[in-house]
């Protein structure tokens, strides 16, 4: 939460500062910071009281002392009077500005961590008509101010005060961020309904998916949106990631499998991103009167999500007009051997299975750096210089400069992991409403599936990679794709190839023994056929009514 992460920043200038009281002070302040760090927070809690009863030590060294009571009775969550009595003590400690600004604005995040937002909303109004506040308290303060109002589902006041933020020159981005996000909820909250509805997976019958569907009351254009490493849709909900959606599109905010209400298991970009693919058509299916026929399709993800969102758009490149993926993970290799604290990596060793020595096709196959090539939608990428999560896109960037994407944009700014900038974002989603084409002629990266409004191919393993040179006919339908694979590569024993299109038949050969080709699903406007042999191969479509005549 934010609140801590300053309060431990004022935690250091409250021992710096305290040069002047006794040393047994600051060792007692500093051993009750070890305990706090270790969760030993009824030892941390004694230590800080002890410090606010020694009559030598600063005001300041107090003051955040009792910060720090409050926060371990937040931490064990025992959000009761003892850890609001520890607050108003920080925030009622008499200090000299900037200080008292700062301690108070701290203090008042933590009450309304406990709920107490009138009164946080009061020591946040203090700080605003003070002095002696820098612009980010100042900021901070009427952010703090619109969330209690928010909520305490004030909505006209959370309103107004957003809206306020907004309109101030040279308001911080971490200030517009929050008020973007808070007023597309109430813009939600007013016009469009929220229906979370199970799904089936076009691949799989064994799963059930799920997703919240956030249906607008007029038609507007579908967009994706994937949720973080460890979230779930409710999760990007309730933080608000969402909220700057709401106004402009039919979102689908998916549970990726294996979190929240989908089952199955996480594979880390692999066939979980078709999962997304699924709940497009599932709301095309389902809504169609509320999506916009002439519209875009958009995607939309950060964090975890950020890095399946780079991932699907070189893996579905003819599909969505445009995307944004903030901190997101480009290559999975270099985040596995960057993530030394274990958060994100442990998780990678099941997901994806084994490390990059040992499994590299599998690490390959999830990143969005390798199938930049395919990319066609106009992609925009945020990414903070201080994210100590997942470590910046240089790779990404410098492949796609020497590809020379254009419609690749790349906006780097000095925030953390939480990097993205709203404004430019939803600026770059309206701009691009046109679905890019394939050419008639082709080759594509296959990493672990293909994903095109003509065909599908799906690698009978996430960690399977291969080539796809394919031909499409005068009316955009496939004609012809060619699969094969590089020398080295985990030679690929079968795959799915989805035609879209009514009445396809294929005929497969191959370079030695023929394919065996077997029709396995027919479904309104596809079919599915599972291709078993050896790359390479080469299928050859017909497509009911016959072709023009002359076609070879």
């Amino acid at each position: 939460m934010q609140w801590l992460k300053v309060a431990s920043l004022l935690s250091v200038f409250g021992v710096t500062s305290a040069s002047g009281a006794d040393d047994g002070a600051r060792e007692t302040f500093i051993a009750a910071g070890r305990h706090m760090a270790d969760r030993r927070f009824a030892e941390a809690r004694e230590a800080y009281r002890a410090v606010t009863e020694m009559p030598d030590a600063p005001a300041s060294l107090k003051a955040e002392s009792w910060l720090r009571i409050g926060q371990c009775f937040v931490r064990q969550n025992r959000r009761g009077a003892e850890a609001a009595e520890a607050f108003r003590k920080a925030a009622g400690i008499g200090l000299a500005d900037p200080e008292r600004s700062s301690m108070k604005l701290s203090a008042a995040e933590g009450l309304f961590v406990l709920g107490e937002c009138a009164e946080a909303r009061a020591l946040a109004a203090g700080v605003l008509e003070g002095t002696g506040a820098a612009a980010p308290f100042r900021e901070r303060a009427q952010v703090l101010i619109g969330r209690s109002y928010y909520r305490e589902e004030n909505h006209a006041a959370a309103r107004a005060v957003f809206q306020q933020i907004l309109e101030a020159p040279g308001r911080g981005i971490e200030a517009e961020r929050a008020a973007m996000r808070h007023l597309g909820m109430l813009r939600g909250a007013e016009v469009v309904t929220m229906e979370t509805r199970l799904y089936p997976s076009s691949l799989d019958p064994n799963l059930v998916l799920s997703a919240e569907f956030h249906v607008p009351p007029e038609p507007r254009p579908l967009c994706l949106f994937f949720h973080g490493w460890h979230g779930s849709a409710r999760a990007s909900r309730v933080e608000m990631e969402i909220g700057p959606l709401l106004g402009e599109f039919f979102l689908v905010n998916v549970d990726m499998r294996g979190r929240g209400t989908s089952t199955g298991k996480p594979d880390a970009s692999g066939f979980e991103l078709i999962d997304g693919l699924d709940g497009l058509e599932f709301a095309r299916q389902t809504w169609p009167d509320r999506i916009q026929a002439e519209g875009g399709v958009y995607l939309v993800g950060g964090s975890g999500g950020g890095g399946n969102t780079l991932a699907l758009a070189g893996k579905a490149p003819d599909i969505f007009s445009a995307a944004v993926s903030w901190a997101g993970i480009s290559d999975y290799a270099r985040q596995y051997r960057h993530d030394a604290s274990g958060r994100i990596r442990d998780e990678m060793e099941v997901w994806i299975g084994g490390n990059p020595d040992t499994n590299p096709e599998g690490y390959a196959t999830r990143s969005g750096l390798h199938v930049l090539e395919n990319v066609l939608t106009q992609l925009f990428v945020c990414h903070g210089t201080r994210d100590a999560t997942v470590p910046m896109p240089q790779a990404y960037r410098e492949r796609a400069e020497a590809l020379g994407r254009t419609n690749i944009r790349f906006r780097f700014n000095e925030l953390g992991h939480d990097s993205i900038e709203w404004v430019p974002a939803l600026a770059h989603l309206r701009a691009n409403r046109a679905i890019p084409s394939l050419s008639p002629k082709g080759s594509l990266v296959v990493s672990s599936f293909l994903a095109c409004r003509s065909f599908w191919l799906v690698l009978d393993d996430p960690a399977r990679m291969g080539r796809a040179d394919y031909e499409l006919d005068d009316r955009g339908a496939l004609y012809a794709l060619r699969f094969t694979q590089d020398a080295g590569r985990t030679p690929v024993a079968s795959a799915r190839l989805r035609v879209f299109g009514e009445g396809a038949t294929v005929e497969a050969t191959g370079g030695g023994e023929k394919p065996a080709v077997e029709r396995i699903r027919d479904a309104p406007g596809y079919a599915d056929f599972l291709i078993k042999g050896g790359a390479p191969w080469k299928v050859k479509v017909t497509h009911w009514p016959a072709r023009a005549a002359g076609r070879n």
